[in-house]
């Protein structure tokens, strides 16, 4: 083969070089004969037998190399399936069995005291052999399959891992990216049941049990849970997983980003630790950063701060920080939707700010702005806009929920421009705390949404992909986001109302 014949070949997944010999031998030559020939069962079990390979192998390298993405997806999801029923069958059959064999073996005992009995009176009776005979039937049948179950195992594991793995692509790049996280306990208890108890899976046991437990903080009900309360419960679950001293592995990193979202949650109320985050572990995934991971530390550590005016310079000089680092988190994604998470932590950073020095009666955001926190807040929402029209499909969403938070906090600022001293009794108290005082002064007022909040919670709703909602503020995702932001005041009470419940008790 010192001609050019056969390169493309050698570049396929699966083909070494004694394979592409004997495809060279056969007389095929480029992908497009190896493509004609796999691509039927019978004409790859024929080529199989002419090369003397095992036709598995050529299934192999027709799977790695001539199925479109979606077919594989499919065949995964197939595979899942079928592994699911097969484990679900073979348990309810086990069961079933093992109860089958303990009245058998009651009614074997049974009835070999009664055969004893005849023994002694009458002389042996053939029920008790043929009693015990079906007996060791059934063990024999319990024995193979479970040895079934046991060669299942390893695929049933892979599946397990490779689902949580898909769950936590939802903490990144930004918290709430893409909704609601879909890890939950049931998720976890059978995850644990696959995975058993050894050792080596003990990391894989952690995550899914921090994951199952992040999720059901942030999917609590609107009703049941406020933001306040919300922040409190994540604070609590971030106390029970302590920061990891060294990241060795995949898992090690992935624990670093379930706590990292935990504290992210609690808004300020999980003081900060000692150390900087294992800003690391965002390298082995593709939906983060380094950058991100450290932006959103910066905020998490702004809201853990007193509101109090000697420490504005502290959130100005934080946020070029922030700003840097977020540029970094674009740069390190390059082309990819996650990348446009920049224009979240930048702008979400800049919008607390603004809050921050409404709530303590600043007239200008100096040394980080020379205009008043409405002006301000005004010609930042202006940017986010532009930011969410020319962001890709998958990141408008995040940005769109984020430009209601926008129009939230600019009815906040009217409201407290209009009554001067309304912030003096959030001065003082963390991030969170602060704004559900104000919440709870404002709703004593009665608490509504006009139509350009309408208007925009419709648009946040159409870009996570569901259009056309008439009335968003019953909708599931509406109330999910009402629930994590302590913002969004006037959807938290429309919400409410739909719902028929009053404010979550603080």
């Amino acid at each position: 083969m010192d001609d050019a014949s056969g390169i493309d070949l050698s570049l396929l997944e699966g083909v070494d070089e004694d394979l592409l010999a004997r495809l060279h031998e056969a007389g095929i030559h480029n992908r497009e004969d190896l493509a004609a020939a796999l691509g039927a069962g019978a004409s790859r079990r024929e080529l199989a037998e002419t090369l003397g390979v095992p036709l598995r192998r050529l299934d192999a390298v027709h799977h790695l190399n001539f199925l479109a993405p979606e077919e594989q997806a499919g065949r995964l999801f197939d595979l899942e399936r079928m592994v699911e029923d097969r484990f679900r069958f073979l348990s309810e059959e086990t069961r079933r069995l093992w109860r089958g064999g303990f009245g058998l073996a009651l009614a074997g005992l049974l009835l070999l005291g009664l055969g004893m009995a005849a023994l002694i009176w009458h002389g042996a009776s053939p029920r008790g052999d043929a009693a015990v005979d079906s007996l060791a039937v059934l063990r024999d049948r319990v024995a193979r399959l479970q040895e079934q179950m046991q060669e299942l195992r390893p695929l049933a594991e892979k599946t397990a891992e490779d689902r949580l793995l898909a769950a936590l692509s939802g903490l990144g790049p930004a918290p709430g990216w893409k909704g609601p996280l879909s890890w939950s306990e049931a998720d976890h208890r059978r995850l644990r049941n696959l995975l058993g108890e050894a050792d080596a899976i003990r990391p894989q046991q952690a995550l899914s049990l921090g994951l199952a437990r992040l999720a059901a903080v942030e999917n609590a009900p609107l009703d049941s849970l406020g933001p306040l309360e919300r922040a409190r419960a994540a604070a609590a679950l971030a106390e029970e997983f302590p920061p990891l001293d060294h990241v060795g592995t995949m898992w090690d990193a992935a624990a670093v980003l379930v706590r990292e979202r935990l504290r992210s949650r609690s808004l300020g109320l999980s003081l900060p630790d000692e150390g900087s985050p294992a800003v690391w572990a965002a390298e082995p995934w593709p939906w983060t950063t380094a950058g991100f991971l450290t932006a959103e530390e910066l905020l998490l550590r702004l809201e853990s701060m007193p509101l109090r005016e000697k420490f504005l310079p502290v959130w100005s000089q934080s946020l070029v920080g922030l700003r840097r680092d977020a540029d970094l988190g674009r740069d390190a994604l390059a082309a990819r939707p996650e990348a446009a998470a920049r224009d979240y932590w930048i702008r979400r950073g800049e919008l607390e700010l603004a809050v921050t020095a409404a709530i303590l009666g600043k007239a200008n955001l100096l040394p980080y702005h020379a205009r008043s926190p409405r002006a301000f807040l005004r010609q930042r929402r202006a940017f986010l806009e532009r930011a969410e029209a020319s962001a890709p499909e998958e990141a408008r969403g995040r940005l769109a929920w984020l430009r209601l938070e926008y129009d939230e906090a600019l009815r906040l600022v009217s409201w407290l421009s209009a009554r001067r001293e309304a912030g003096a009794p959030a001065d003082g108290k963390r991030w969170v705390r602060a704004l559900a005082m104000l919440e709870t002064e404002r709703d004593r007022e009665g608490l509504s949404a006009d139509s350009t909040l309408a208007a925009s919670a419709r648009a946040a709703l159409a870009a996570s992909g569901f259009p056309g909602v008439a009335d968003p503020w019953g909708h599931p995702r509406t109330r999910w986001e009402a629930g994590l932001s302590p913002l969004l005041m006037a959807t938290r009470a429309e919400a409410l109302r739909r719902l028929g419940a009053g404010p979550p008790a603080p």
